[in-house]
């Protein structure tokens, strides 16, 4: 560092030029060894003669490859294009800087070096996958097509930045709105063009519907048969969305998994458009919305914790704060141009909230709450503080009251009943006295050192990012604006709790939005810091990142979508679904001893799937009560009766009703697992004690027995 100190201006520039010379040198012979190396792989290897002599064991220890030759390639040609270059321009090195159009070329070079270097290392690590050797074979013929035809296309891209200066504002508009909406349909295509047969096969395969049962298609079956939620039937993440989904997949033609993962995705893709436009209108700048979106897109649907498919998890997915955007909208509404409008509706939003999903519901309400208290405070000395504590009074009341407005509609007077209210949050307590806790160090023992790290900066990015806002807008040095950024920030720390109590290694994924909304604003604060033309290369330098880490990631490659760039076979996966997943016979069983309108007990895996075919109700508060798993499987996954309260609920059920038939999974009733399994889901063995005392086995279906009562 003394040394460059001391250098004159002279070899300063001597210096620099040397750097672009050697640079281009080096990629130069790169891009040779790489030639060398793909030509080499149609040329044989000559097997070594001493290999003859060899023992067969001692075979797989010769390897004979090109290895030495390539390096001697690549420091060879480094070394002498370095020396021809500057002997070259030697005299003007000292004189002259390297020209742009010199400049342009390395950076043409190593940008295609950098691509193929990417496809080549995800060929290498990933061999079973098909776009990596179409991406590597592309971009070696584009980046050597580009060196040759550099000025031709220097001359038509200088053409291209003359008509879009000579094009009217009208037409500039025109056409971002064209790029724009070929985007957005890029992405749709890639989220949502799915086949829906490889989507349902995967999460048969993978989870056998378990968490889409427990999170919707129980809870929604049941409703559409008439019980009230959390009264007659366990309803435990949602009251109001399994009659939103009920309702139009009623519509639809009837429930059935692929009409709830369709709402689901129809649901999701109405709040990834709403966040973008969202981003775009807040931010004004398309090309950070675009970046926004892509990067909420990849952590949220393609992290590890989704493994192998997000819509497996539909509890994880937008859908479940689905009203949030929607009410940061209106605050930023209100922030341009304060109306009681705006924060009514806001307030509106909230209740319907809180009564379509309990804590991302209370969550928001409390950041909106937030949002109205700091006005307040930012108003207090004005001589209208007094109405604004009314309205800020009369806002709550409009939030809980809509919230308890629509739970009456469902449930009726039993909404005044404790009962109601302790089924309500008996699975909010379980996971408060730690049903399902992981320490938040849990990263850290598993060694995923950067999601640990992850972990932790959110919640501080939050906190610093409320009080640097808030500071700003209070102090006058910010436009209060700024205020929706603090409201952001507030309510990323509440709905964090999701990461907090459960600590996994992808938990801050599902509740990332606010994290990217927060970045993006101190990014497109950040941006108009730098000169003109650094500008748009930073923002499309993002942009463009996000494209490869999205596309590049392990779990979009084998996403079922159109692209199917993993070339998977679904087939097998296909045909095992629908070969297991039939159970007419079944249904057919509990037709017969069952009277259309009356709850059919079942004890058996797929009960939701089972009681629609045979188009009964439940009859378990619990439901569906059995942890499903294959037929064909020696094995079973326990029960939803996780404690002896429940137990003791689930049997009084059983003894106050006495039904005349109980329908039980012959592998359960006849003991036919191995006594391990009997022995460590003891829910099972009560359940199944209580039904030999009770009932005999009375006629057999497919998978089930009716047992009739003794």
């Amino acid at each position: 560092m003394l040394i460059i100190k001391e250098i004159d201006q002279a070899d300063r520039l001597l210096l620099r030029n040397i750097c672009w010379l050697t640079w281009l040198a080096i990629a130069e012979s790169l891009q040779l060894t790489i030639l060398v190396i793909v030509v080499s792989q149609f040329i044989l290897i000559k097997t070594p003669t001493f290999i003859q002599h060899l023992f067969p064991a001692n075979l797989n220890d010769v390897r004979p490859e090109r290895g030495i030759l390539f390096y001697q390639i690549f420091v060879a040609v480094a070394l002498l294009i370095a020396a021809v270059l500057i002997g070259i321009r030697y005299q003007r090195l000292r004189i002259d800087q390297i020209s742009p159009s010199l400049k342009s070329f390395v950076l043409v070079v190593t940008s295609g070096l950098v691509s193929q270097l990417f496809a080549a290392f995800k060929w290498i690590t990933s061999p079973a996958l098909a776009w990596p050797k179409i991406l590597f074979y592309f971009a070696l013929v584009a980046t050597i097509g580009c060196q040759i035809f550099l000025p031709e296309l220097k001359a038509a891209l200088s053409k291209a930045v003359q008509l879009w200066k000579a094009s009217s504002f009208v037409q500039k508009q025109v056409i971002k709105l064209g790029m724009e909406i070929v985007f957005l349909l890029g992405l749709g295509f890639a989220l949502f063009g799915l086949d829906m047969n490889k989507v349902l096969a995967r999460d048969f395969a993978v989870d056998q519907f378990y968490h889409f049962d427990g999170f919707i298609m129980s809870s929604t079956w049941a409703w559409l048969q008439g019980c009230v939620p959390n009264v007659d039937v366990i309803s435990q993440y949602s009251l109001l969305l399994p009659v939103i989904i009920g309702s139009i997949a009623k519509w639809m033609g009837g429930l059935s998994y692929l009409h709830v993962d369709e709402i689901l995705m129809a649901m999701t893709g109405i709040y990834l458009l709403l966040a973008y436009t969202f981003m775009r209108s807040w931010l004004k700048n398309r090309l950070i919305a675009v970046f926004g979106i892509l990067l909420f897109v990849k952590w949220n649907f393609f992290h590890w914790g989704v493994t192998p498919i997000i819509w497996m998890l539909p509890g994880v997915i937008p859908v479940r704060y689905i009203f949030d955007v929607a009410v940061l909208w209106l605050i930023f509404k209100d922030l341009k141009t304060p109306a009681l409008l705006y924060r009514g509706s806001a307030a509106l939003l909230c209740g319907l909230a809180m009564a379509y999903m309990v804590d991302t519901g209370l969550y928001l309400t409390a950041a909106f709450g937030a949002y109205v208290g700091l006005n307040i405070f930012l108003y207090w000395s004005s001589k209208d503080r007094l109405r604004r504590l009314i309205e800020a009074a009369v806002l709550l009341i409009l939030a809980i009251g809509i919230w308890w407005i629509v739970w009456y509609s469902l449930v009726g007077p039993w909404i005044f009943i404790k009962t109601f209210w302790s089924n309500v949050t008996e699975h909010i307590a379980l996971f408060l006295n730690g049903w399902g806790a992981l320490p938040i160090y849990d990263g850290l023992k598993e060694r995923n050192f950067f999601a640990f790290v992850m972990g932790l900066v959110i919640p501080i990015v939050y906190v610093a990012t409320a009080m640097v806002t808030a500071s700003m807008v209070f102090l006058k040095k910010a436009h209060q604006k700024w205020l929706l950024t603090t409201v952001m920030a507030l309510y990323g720390l509440l709905i964090y709790h999701y990461f907090i109590i459960r600590s996994a290694v992808s938990s801050y994924y599902v509740v990332c939005l606010p994290f990217v909304f927060i970045l993006c604003f101190w990014i497109n604060e950040f941006i108009p810091t730098l000169k003109g033309k650094l500008r748009l290369r930073i923002q499309v330098a993002l942009v463009g990142w996000a494209v490869v880490a999205l596309f590049s990631n392990q779990l979009f490659v084998y996403y079922p979508n159109i692209f199917n760039l993993a070339g998977y076979d679904w087939k097998p996966e296909i045909q095992f679904y629908r070969q297991e997943f039939q159970f007419q016979k079944d249904a057919a069983l509990i037709q017969k001893f069952s009277k259309p309108g009356e709850a059919a007990p079942l004890i058996s895996s797929f009960e939701t799937q089972i009681l629609i075919d045979a188009n009964r109700k439940p009859f378990f508060y619990y439901f569906p009560l059995i942890t499903s798993r294959f037929m064909s499987a020696q094995l079973i996954g326990g029960t939803y009766v996780h404690t002896r309260a429940r137990m003791i609920k689930t049997l009084n059920q059983l003894e106050t009703a006495k039904p005349a038939y109980v329908f039980v999974e012959k592998r359960l009733f006849n003991h036919t697992l191995p006594e391990r399994f009997y022995q460590y889901f003891q829910t099972v063995s009560l359940l199944m004690d209580y039904l030999h005392n009770q009932y005999t086995s009375y006629e057999e279906g497919q998978y089930l027995v009716a047992l009739k009562r003794r």
